[in-house]
């Protein structure tokens, strides 16, 4: 049994061998056809790396290009502003002289307002002296009517005194006639003369007050006519040939005017500070978008470069 299995074995030989040999070939085609698609995806994977470094590259490109382009917008409209903001220091200095001007007519009008308060005061001082002496002129009037009449009694009073003692036949003490037909008549209310000196030192004292008051009252006209005639003086400095009463008036006015150009300066100096802010922020910009500017520049080269390698 066993030799007939070898002869079986061996007539099959060739048939086999040839199978082997087939499947060995075809197996070598396959496998040749293999690593072609391995390389094939190998190429495939990396046209799909080179074409996305390419995208990023256009993208990072296109990117550095417009911060450039940005950049660039920006410096030109920093570089027109600050065109604009030039001659801050004119202006500055322009609007010290107006605050130095403006200081100048405020003090002036101050003093002004200062005489007119002085004019005023004295005329109320010139109309109290005034009345002060009317009244004392008046009493001084009364008082000297009243001792004249006391007078007037006292001495009517001695003259019936002295006819009490007239004789028919002697002469008269006083006028020296020897007849004396209406003699004097003798008052029961006749003053004495103690309270006729008395009436005469109220007189006397009312007279000297009269005089002193008469004496303020010039003084204090004189005060405020000097007053007076500072204040006009002054006023027609500010204002020119003005009338006294309308003085007051202008210089409202004027005050007025100083405090709406002391508004205005106050904005212009707000503005101006704002301004100088403004400036200092560009200055320090413009440094930095220049640097900004440079890096992307050469960001765009790196790309271009890395691109045409």
């Amino acid at each position: 049994m066993n030799d007939l299995r070898e002869v079986d074995l061996e007539r099959g030989m060739p048939t086999v061998r040839a199978a082997l040999q087939r499947l060995t070939e075809e197996i070598a085609v396959r496998t040749e056809q293999l690593s072609a698609y391995v390389l094939l995806e190998d190429l495939e994977k990396e046209r799909n790396t080179v074409f996305d470094q390419m995208q990023k590259g256009a993208a990072g490109k296109a990117k550095a290009v417009q911060d450039a382009g940005n950049r660039q917008t920006e410096q030109a409209a920093l570089r027109q502003e600050l065109s604009q903001l030039e001659g801050l220091e004119q202006r500055e200095a322009l609007l010290k002289a107006r605050r130095q001007k403006l200081a100048s007519r405020e003090k002036e009008l101050g003093t002004l307002r200062e005489l007119l308060q002085e004019e005023r005061r004295c005329s109320h001082s010139h109309q109290a002296a005034l009345e002060q002496y009317r009244a004392a002129a008046e009493n001084s009037t009364h008082l000297r009517w009243a001792y004249t009449q006391l007078e007037r009694e006292f001495l009517d009073g001695q003259a019936g005194y002295l006819a009490g003692f007239l004789q028919e036949g002697e002469r008269c003490p006083v006028c020296g006639s020897l007849h004396h037909p209406f003699p004097a008549q003798r008052s029961e209310s006749v003053p004495t003369r103690e309270h006729l000196q008395e009436k005469r030192t109220a007189m006397e004292e009312a007279e000297t007050a009269t005089q002193t008051a008469s004496l303020s009252a010039g003084k204090a006209q004189a005060r405020w006519a000097s007053a007076r005639q500072e204040a006009e003086r002054q006023g027609k400095a500010l204002f020119g040939e003005v009338s006294f009463p309308t003085i007051s008036q202008q210089m409202n006015a004027a005050a007025a005017e100083c405090q709406d150009e002391a508004a205005q300066l106050d904005q212009l100096e707000m503005q101006l500070r704002q301004h100088r802010r403004r400036r200092e922020e560009i200055q320090i910009r413009m440094p930095r978008l220049e640097e900004e500017i440079a890096r992307a520049q050469a960001s765009i080269l790196s790309i271009e470069k890395a691109q045409s390698g």
